[in-house]
């Protein structure tokens, strides 16, 4: 399954979820679940993709020494390097979000099952994610994902509109195309309003593949673009 599809259907859940939520006053603890396993699957897929990525960037620098470590060669390698480093940074304080919405939202671990205590909780996340006058974590977070796909695409010499779109809005996100209501919300109020904490870690882990994925990207372009300058010669 793709990865885009399988975050549709993590939104799907997440709006079944908002209506129980609203109807009974709880999520359906299978839902929940649902979440806790969805994420635990892109986290895996995140994992293999860092991997891929790494080892591109490894095998690159082994066959620009291998051709003399000349000056074109060297310069790509700069830019994949500098293009890795903004990635670790952008994945790792998505990292830390996860953490402060494990241990702050849902309260941690239980001693005695090792299982997240309240994966459902709803209040607290709005609280940590959006905030009281927009002064949320989830606001400087989507600003950062914008930022981070403007200067990878100036590193690679790209369109910003040829990547995947980050932190995206409702209103270009055709799921909710004919919806009034949610198509006119902003990135953080769709994903962390009236939405259980679990649901939330889908939102960020997918995040995270899709920065590595415009990663693969911009990479893939900066070596095309360094073998064919040279084809040329």
């Amino acid at each position: 399954m793709k990865l885009n599809v399988i975050f549709l259907v993590c939104l799907f859940f997440t709006l079944g979820c908002s209506a129980q939520t609203k109807d009974r006053g709880a999520c359906n603890p299978t839902v929940i679940n649902k979440f806790l396993e969805l994420n635990e699957l892109l986290i895996h897929t995140m994992a293999d993709s860092r991997i891929t990525n790494d080892c591109t960037i490894a095998a690159f620098a082994r066959d620009i020494k291998r051709e003399g470590n000349h000056k074109e060669g060297l310069e790509a390698k700069g830019k994949l390097e500098r293009i890795r480093a903004f990635r670790v940074q952008m994945t790792m304080s998505l990292e830390d979000i996860k953490a402060n919405i494990k241990l702050n939202v849902m309260g941690g671990q239980d001693p005695r099952t090792g299982l997240l205590v309240n994966p459902a909780e709803e209040t607290k996340l709005e609280l940590l994610m959006i905030g009281v006058g927009k002064k949320g974590l989830g606001w400087k977070l989507q600003e950062a994902l914008k930022n981070f796909t403007v200067e990878v695409a100036k590193i690679a010499d790209i369109d910003p509109k040829e990547l995947p779109l980050l932190a995206e809005d409702n209103e270009r996100n055709p799921l909710y195309k004919h919806d009034p209501i949610q198509r006119n919300k902003h990135f953080v109020q769709a994903n962390f309003g009236q939405t259980p904490a679990a649901a939330a870690l889908v939102v960020l882990t997918h995040e995270q593949n899709e920065i590595l994925r415009t990663e693969s990207i911009v990479m893939r372009k900066i070596i095309d673009d360094m073998r064919n300058s040279q084809r040329k010669k």
